[in-house]
């Protein structure tokens, strides 16, 4: 396992609404290179991203929210939704 990247089945802090949001803690269901930054369509999806290529904001991630910080369940999330690379806090 490589310490520098983000796999399917890892649990990461992202932040919704473009961004705005305060960052909660969400599993990795699905992730996808774009050739551009901030591509949306026509990636390769993939098991795993190297965290260069997350910074270079070439990644869609799709993420299934789990607990907000007070410990509750997120209503606002309980389906899978995806997320621009630069809403992943690594």
């Amino acid at each position: 396992m490589n310490p520098h990247t983000i796999r399917v089945g890892d649990t990461v802090m992202a932040r919704h609404c473009f961004g705005e949001a305060p960052a909660a803690p969400a599993l990795v269901t699905g992730l996808t290179i774009t050739e551009h930054p901030r591509d949306k369509w026509g990636g390769e999806d993939v098991d795993s991203v190297p965290f260069k290529t997350i910074r270079e904001n070439r990644c869609i991630f799709t993420l299934r929210y789990q607990q907000q910080r007070d410990g509750q369940r997120n209503p606002a999330y309980p389906h899978e939704t995806w997320h621009y690379a630069e809403q992943i806090d690594i």
